[in-house]
């Protein structure tokens, strides 16, 4: 007994050295995930992998909430320049006097207008919050690139939920994204003669362009939620239902045509037919009443 007790012992000592120096192994530089892959009943997605996932989707916030500042700062840029020379307008023609004094009690309402729309809407104050959370996420970013290339496993676990919890906390205090976000794509930003080309090519193509932001819209944060209820769903044994792969229009399309073109092609030569046949009585019909008139 004390023989076996003296191996049972080696063995979880073994075992508890192998787990301290697979802690110890360095992070890999980068491991790709998606958040709408399905994850096995084997596998859940651990903490390094959540650390990718964090590091694109802040790298994603950083872009968006800049694109969404320099937006806001440039319409209240071009306000304030508006209301502006409008306002230098209005001085002048009340120094000309009398003959253009309605004028410029017009210009001097449309400033005092201006002015109110730019108080409502509050370019500035929005331009300020995006540019807040796009540096928050920056540095947030930088973190995480920097503790997944030089730390090692222990040590990013250690602080892995705090980084979660700071992630979490800037979501919730970042301003609300436009949805109009999930039809930015790629080729916004070609020049404009290139990016006509590149919409015609995918066109004939049948392709479609490629999404600016992969992980933080609304359709990409509900295909994640489903992924990791699916996962769970797993692991407890029970049988996740797989959504069906989604197809492309000009799929479709060329399915369709595959199982209905012959009858399609028919029914056009039938229809052009009949169409022929109709306009050749009618012709036929005029004919034989011109006739009967020169004849009466």
């Amino acid at each position: 007994r004390q023989r076996l007790k003296g191996e049972e012992l080696e063995k979880e000592q073994r075992l508890q050295a192998a787990q301290l120096a697979m802690l110890e192994t360095p992070a890999p530089a980068f491991v790709a995930v998606s958040p709408a892959a399905y994850v096995p009943p084997s596998k859940r997605l651990d903490y390094l992998l959540k650390m990718q996932l964090w590091y694109r989707k802040a790298g994603e916030y950083r872009v968006v909430h800049g694109r969404l500042g320099s937006r806001a700062r440039k319409r209240a840029m071009s306000l304030a320049f508006n209301a502006l020379l409008l306002s230098t307008a209005t001085s002048v023609l009340l120094v000309l006097r009398l003959p253009f004094r309605g004028i410029a009690s017009s210009l001097s309402a449309l400033v005092m207008a201006i002015n109110a729309f730019d108080r409502y809407m509050d370019f500035s104050g929005q331009f300020s919050q995006h540019e807040v959370s796009r540096r928050d996420f920056a540095r947030l970013q930088r973190e995480i690139l920097i503790r997944m290339r030089t730390y090692t496993n222990s040590k990013n676990l250690e602080h892995f939920d705090q980084l979660g919890l700071r992630f979490a906390d800037l979501f919730r205090e970042m301003p609300m994204l436009p949805a109009e976000i999930a039809k930015w794509t790629v080729d916004d930003d070609l020049p404009f003669f290139r990016r006509m080309a590149t919409r015609l090519y995918r066109f004939v193509m049948g392709e479609k362009p490629e999404p600016l932001f992969n992980y933080i819209t609304e359709e990409a944060l509900i295909r994640e939620a489903d992924a990791n209820m699916n996962a769970a769903l797993q692991a407890i044994g029970v049988e996740a239902p797989r959504p069906p792969a989604p197809r492309h229009v000009a799929a479709r399309a060329l399915d369709f045509a595959r199982e209905h073109g012959f009858d399609i092609v028919q029914k056009i030569f039938k229809h052009q037919r009949e169409q022929a046949k109709k306009k050749k009585e009618e012709t036929e019909a005029a004919k034989s009443k011109k006739g009967a008139e020169s004849r009466a």
